[in-house]
Order: C-alpha cells, then sequence, then structure tokens
C-alpha cells in the first residue's frame, strides 16, 4: 500500500513539473509578443517622378493628390497597428493561463495530501513494529526482540575488545505474591522491578548506586533488559564480567533494601540472577544455558544472592 502511494506521489510530482514548465513558456511567448510589436512593412515613399512630378513642378494642381502623412504619423499608424494585433493573443492567452495555473494548484494539493497520507502510514509502520517489539506490561522488550538482539550483539562485538555479559533475573517468591495481594499488585511488582533493571544499564560517568564505569563520552546505554517470560528478566550488559557483576550486585541490594507500596500494603521484593560471560565464538543458546544454570543455583540456595558461570562451574558472588 504504501508503495503505491509513493510511485502516485511521484506522477503527481511529474505532472506539477510538466504544467510549471508549459505555464513558464506560454508567459515568456506573451512578454515577448508585447516586448517586441512585429514589424509591419510600409510602402515605399518613393513615387513615380514622371509626369505628376513634372506637372507640380509647372505649377499645375493634380485633381486625384491628397497630403501625404508626415513621418511621425505613420510611426504612430504603426504602433496602433502593431496593439490591435497583439490584443487578441493576449485576451486568448489569459484563459488558458488561468486554467493551467488552476491545474498545476490541484495537482500541488494532490501531492500534499499524498505526502501527508504516506506520513501517517509511515508512522503508523513504526507504531505497529514498537508495539510488536515491546513488552506491554513492563515496556521492556519482550522476549523475542532480546534474544533477536543479543544475537545480533553476539555475533558482532563479542571477543576480548568489546566484552558481552549476560544475566538472568528472577523474582523470588513471585506466586506468593499474587497470592497474598492480588494481580495487579503483582503486575504493580513486575514493573517496579523492571525500572530498576533498566537503571543498571544506564550510563554514569561517575560512582553511583550501580558501580563505576568509565563511558568515554558516549550517551549509548551499556546494555539493554527484557522480559523473558513471566516474572524472569534478560540483561544483555556491553561490559566486563567484573563491571557487570558490581552493577547486578548494587541493584540486588536496591531491590532487597526497598519496599512497594501498594495499594495500603507494603510488599518486599527480591531477586535472584544466574550470569555468565560471553566468550568469543560463543552463540546465545550456550550462553542461555550457562546463566540459566547459575539462576538455578542461586535460587536452589537460598535466593536473593547472584551465582556466576565460569565457564566449567557455578559458584556465588
Amino acid at each position: 500500500m504504501s508503495l503505491l502511494f509513493i510511485i502516485v506521489a511521484f506522477a503527481i510530482a511529474i505532472l506539477i513539473g510538466i504544467v510549471a514548465v508549459g505555464l513558464g513558456i506560454l508567459i515568456g511567448i506573451r512578454m515577448a509578443a508585447l516586448r517586441h510589436p512585429p514589424t509591419i512593412a510600409g510602402k515605399s515613399d518613393c513615387h513615380d517622378q514622371g509626369p505628376q512630378q513634372r506637372s507640380f513642378a509647372k505649377g499645375e494642381q493634380h485633381e486625384d493628390a491628397s497630403p501625404k502623412p508626415s513621418t511621425s504619423e505613420r510611426s504612430s499608424n504603426l504602433s496602433a497597428s502593431a496593439l490591435s494585433d497583439s490584443e487578441p493573443s493576449q485576451v486568448n492567452a489569459d484563459p488558458l493561463v488561468a486554467k493551467l495555473q488552476a491545474q498545476k494548484d490541484q495537482l500541488q494539493a494532490r501531492l500534499s495530501e499524498a505526502e501527508h497520507r504516506l506520513g501517517t502510514q509511515a508512522q503508523q509502520i513504526r507504531d505497529y513494529l514498537t508495539e510488536a517489539r515491546t513488552d506491554q506490561l513492563t515496556g521492556l522488550l519482550n522476549r523475542r526482540a532480546i534474544e533477536k538482539l543479543a544475537e545480533c550483539a553476539i555475533m558482532r562485538e563479542s571477543g576480548e575488545q568489546n566484552p558481552l555479559s549476560l544475566a538472568l533475573v528472577d523474582v523470588d517468591h513471585f506466586k506468593s505474591i499474587n497470592d497474598r495481594f492480588g494481580h495487579a499488585a503483582g503486575d504493580a511488582t513486575l514493573k517496579y522491578v523492571a525500572d530498576l533493571l533498566q537503571q543498571s544499564v544506564e550510563c554514569s560517568d561517575s560512582a553511583d548506586g550501580f558501580g563505576s564505569v568509565e563511558v568515554l563520552g558516549s550517551i549509548e546505554p551499556l546494555g539493554s533488559v527484557g522480559r523473558f517470560g513471566g516474572e524472569e528478566f534478560l540483561i544483555l550488559f556491553q561490559l566486563s564480567l567484573s563491571d557487570a557483576l558490581s552493577r547486578l550486585e548494587a541493584v540486588r541490594k536496591l531491590v532487597a533494601g526497598q519496599v512497594l507500596r501498594w495499594d495500603q500494603h507494603q510488599i518486599t521484593v527480591t531477586i535472584s540472577i544466574g550470569v555468565c560471560g560471553i566468550t568469543e565464538n560463543q552463540n546465545l543458546a550456550a550462553s542461555m544455558k550457562r546463566a540459566d544454570q547459575a539462576l538455578y543455583r542461586a535460587k536452589r540456595d537460598g535466593r536473593n544472592c547472584i551465582f556466576l558461570h565460569d565457564g566449567l562451574t557455578t559458584h556465588r558472588k
């Protein structure tokens, strides 16, 4: 549909150009006609110098002779003739110019309308794409989007020069929150945790609640967060494993140290985290498996903690 509107807009633009060129040519012809009137060939001023001239010389008056116009009178007559010849063309040209101008205005209006419709459709497409990539509850990337982003980042950037770290985060005892306070409270809890996790990947050029990371003047985020499913989140850090662990520990303490107030209730929330570094030539599936094993250990060993998979085994941080 959008391609059809682009073709229509292009055709309308070409028609406007053709009408504008034709209008310019017609106006140019009209101005040239007014500026340079046609030259009217007059008869020769020379007359037969025969008997008539000789009779004048003798003082005889020719019965058919009449006064000849002067040079200035002849020039005035020529100018009047030229103007009278140009007036019909001017009268005929004015309706044509008006008609061409009306057609140009009409085509311009149609082009403007087509451009507006194309802009509206482009915005609708952007909105659809955003909606398809976003989790409606938390506003984070959905599972499909975060996995696709992680796959592309691993293929493009993993290695010593561009370290990546992967973390799986789970809200502890989430089912009990739903059971005690209702599903609306559970939704509020997920939004609360999602906001804090999003803050953990935001840039900083000084020490803050999520650790000190040198950003080198960049304003790009240090990673991406997505809702992986249910009460589980996935974080992809564009950081070394040590820097990622520092930020994850800070956000774990922040979640555990605050109380979520909702509908006259006070809800205490903790999170468990499994994390691993992504080595060069390692795919997303292998990294996810290691992070999931670390998360399983964190939940089995009491929750509200971080476990790291170092490539060989899992241990607490």
